[in-house]
């Protein structure tokens, strides 16, 4: 569309185990509006071995620090 939308960079947290393959897919984005909303709920589904397909919510940095201190 040519519109160009940006953000503050997004995190994810994850917890990994030996000998797994793990696959993260964003959702196909082909406008502006999906973008923005995208960026209003940012999720990426994860796949575990090609199985346990679930959608798991990127953080912003400011989520990441508050989530790292309440451990």
């Amino acid at each position: 569309s040519g519109h160009w939308v940006r953000s503050e960079s997004l995190y994810l947290t994850l917890e990994v185990a030996e000998n797994q393959r793990y696959e993260l897919a964003t959702p196909d984005i082909y406008s502006a509006e999906a973008a923005r909303d995208f960026l209003d709920n940012p999720q990426v589904t994860l796949s575990i071995n090609g199985q346990q397909h679930k959608s798991v919510a990127l953080l912003t940095q400011s989520q990441l620090l508050t989530q790292l201190v309440l451990r």
